[in-house]
């Protein structure tokens, strides 16, 4: 298979992880169907954003940083009844919020990704790290 992907896109982030994880192989391509995916992303909305409990509607792409901290506070709530959003098993929701917590960590508020500020979402951010896919979907930093 050959992935025409961005290194840096979220959604490119998201499907090497979970191909990663499924032991797919994959040729990397040209970015040549960036756009495209931008399109579909922006049409199938919540079928690719975790959708929290709450319902949360927008996409990803339209949340501010703000929003995006606060999705820390659903993840601390929902990661009580489990190690994983979707409680005992490492599911596409963990997945799906990868490239969010990761843009968070790096650059939005470092300090909130913390066990002093959220502990159960740092111990769950530390949990997906330690996941063999996650070195080799080389999720690598947004800046450099």
């Amino acid at each position: 298979m050959i992935l025409h992907h961005g290194w840096r896109s979220s959604a490119s982030r998201r499907v090497r992880l979970c191909l990663e994880e499924k032991g797919l192989a994959y040729e990397n391509g040209r970015a040549t169907m960036r756009n495209w995916i931008r399109q579909v992303d922006g049409l199938i909305g919540n079928l690719i954003v975790f959708n929290w409990v709450h319902g949360i509607a927008k996409t990803a792409s339209q949340w501010s940083d703000a929003e995006l901290v606060q999705m820390l506070d659903g993840m601390e709530a929902t990661l009580r009844a489990g190690p994983w959003l979707a409680g005992g098993r490492y599911t596409l929701s963990d997945i799906a919020v990868v490239p969010f917590v990761k843009r968070i960590e790096e650059e939005i508020a470092p300090d909130e990704v913390s066990a002093a500020r959220h502990p159960r979402v740092a111990a769950w951010w530390a949990a997906i790290q330690a996941r063999p896919a996650f070195a080799r979907a080389r999720i690598g930093p947004f800046l450099e």
